[in-house]
Formats: structure tokens, sequence, C-alpha cells
């Protein structure tokens, strides 16, 4: 069920403000109406659950975060509505609109990354193919606005579209990540999984399939090797 949520709430709870597990996005899923595709995701290596409103978002957000130098995404980050609305006008573009609140919208980019060299990229994300991007007149002026916010401020800015999202990466991630806690843990292929996860065990996540069973067959040989394997990964993690 989604609802209303007015920005002078958002401001209020600090939405688009701290860091890692504190972050507060700007947009959370059940407030968009008519939105299908939203997608729960929680992500134990950060603490809590990402807002994503969509099953792209949801990929790239796993690609992103997979990154050894991504040091912390910001998903559905606010821009400041002076100056989008400043660029809006500028370029001649109706800026985003409300017409329950009779305001302008506070825009937002999907995701803001920071990187452990100090660097930061925004992302944008759209589920379909660039060509069908360019057709929609709206949906270009829109990003238009969101590029130039960030050029403006020195940022790397880019849009991602459906043919540049390989999935099946996404897919072995969140597949891995499902075994972040060793207590979850219950044979050797979610073992194999759970250190996959915790990057122990360093495999080829381009694949189709994770060669699970293979890796099990190969580095878990016995009861007691699993034994031994996932005592010392819950020891590791109460420690943690």
């Amino acid at each position: 069920m989604s609802y209303q949520v007015s920005d002078k709430r958002r401001f209020a709870e600090h939405r688009g403000e701290g860091h890692n597990e504190n972050y507060k996005p700007w947009i959370k899923p059940t407030e968009i109406h008519g939105l299908s595709t939203t997608t729960a995701f929680y992500d134990p290596r950060v603490g809590r659950h990402i807002s994503l409103l969509s099953q792209p978002e949801l990929e790239v957000y796993l690609i992103l975060s997979w990154n050894d130098d991504v040091i912390e995404i910001r998903e559905q980050f606010p821009l400041n509505r002076d100056d989008t609305r400043a660029l809006a006008e500028y370029y001649g573009y109706k800026h985003p609109y409300n017409t329950h609140t009779m305001s302008d919208n506070v825009m937002t980019t999907d995701f803001l990354v920071n990187y452990v060299d100090g660097t930061m990229h925004a992302y944008a994300v759209k589920g379909i193919p660039a060509d069908k991007v360019r057709e929609d007149r709206r949906t270009l002026e829109k990003l238009y606005i969101e590029m130039k916010y960030w050029e403006i401020r020195d940022i790397p800015w880019t849009l991602i579209t459906a043919e540049n999202i390989p999935s099946n990466i996404a897919t072995n991630i969140r597949q891995a990540l499902l075994y972040w806690d060793p207590n979850t843990v219950y044979e050797r292929n979610s073992l194999i999984l759970h250190l996959i996860a915790h990057k122990s065990i360093i495999t080829d996540m381009t694949v189709l399939h994770l060669p699970v069973k293979q890796l099990a067959d190969a580095l878990i040989t016995d009861d007691e090797k699993y034994r031994q394997i996932l005592t010392e990964r819950k020891q590791i993690y109460a420690n943690q």
C-alpha cells in the first residue's frame, strides 16, 4: 500500500541526511503511488533496508556495492530544489511538480556513491533501453537537469539503461548475500555462498550460475571440515 508523504515531513525527518546505516533516503518504496516493481532488500553489510524503486535499481545497487572501492551508497538522494529550479528555468524546462501539494517536487538521484579515493559519482537508472529513453522528451529533460546539477559540482554522472545492467552478476551477488550471516548456513553449499559473500572465496561472479557444488566438493571434503569452517565463521561474526 502506498501513501503520500509531504516534502515538509521529509525535511522534518532529515531525509537525505546521515551516512551508512544512519542514512535516510528521500523516498521510500511505499510512498510511490502505483509503483508495483519496488523490491524490498535488506543489506546486512550496511545494516538497513535499502530503498529501491525497481528491479533494475536493485541490480545496479548490488553490482555497485560489490565493488571493493565503494565505501558508501546513498540511494534516492535529494537534490537542492532551488538549484534544480534554476537549472530548469535556465534551459526552459518545466520543473517536476506535485499536483497534490501544488508545489515543485524535490528531485532525486538514484545513487550517490562514495569511493575510497575520496571521489563521488552519481548514477541514474532506467530499466528500459537507451533508445526508449531518447524517445521520451520529458524524461530527457529531467535527466538533463540532473546531469547539469552534478556537472556544476564537478561530480561525474552516469545514466545506466537496461542493456548495460548485467543481471546475472546481480543475481549471483544476491544469492551469496542471503547467507551473509553464518547462522543461516545449514549445509555445504550455503557455507560456500557465505564464504563468497564475505569474499573469503573469490570466484567469477559474471558466470550464469555460481559453481557452488564444485567449490563445495573441492574445499569442504568431509563433515569435520564443514563443522570446523562454520564454527570459525560464527566466532568471527560474533566478534565483529
